[in-house]
């Protein structure tokens, strides 16, 4: 099962609103975030000011990066970015989340040093 254009414009369009915020959060520079995801500060910035619509590997990029920080993964599905459509379609961004769940509780548990 593949998810519809229109909920990957959904995410895309929540995803763009939302950038900014998430970027900040991690105290990141647009030049260091854009230099994560192999794109140009200048694509970046087009995308941040909405005069560049991000495609979905873009997009799905940006997904994945934010997923895997504990400080912008609890922000995810409240700004609607992790939709019932994506998670049910995209197994392997499942598998990335359960991942990094169990390494999250281990890592509470005193598992790593």
């Amino acid at each position: 099962m593949n998810l519809e254009n229109k909920d990957k414009d959904i995410i895309i369009n929540a995803l763009t609103e939302s950038l900014p915020t998430l970027r900040k959060q991690l105290d990141l520079s647009q030049q260091d975030l854009a230099k994560a995801l192999s794109i140009s500060r200048q694509t970046l910035v087009n995308i941040e000011n909405k005069r560049s619509k991000m495609n979905w590997i873009t997009a799905f990029a940006l997904l994945m990066f934010f997923a895997l920080n504990p400080l912008t993964l609890k922000l995810l599905k409240p700004l609607g970015l992790f939709t019932d459509n994506l998670l049910k379609t995209t197994p392997i961004l499942n598998e990335v989340l359960n991942l990094f769940s169990r390494d999250q509780e281990k890592n509470k548990k005193g598992g790593y040093l």
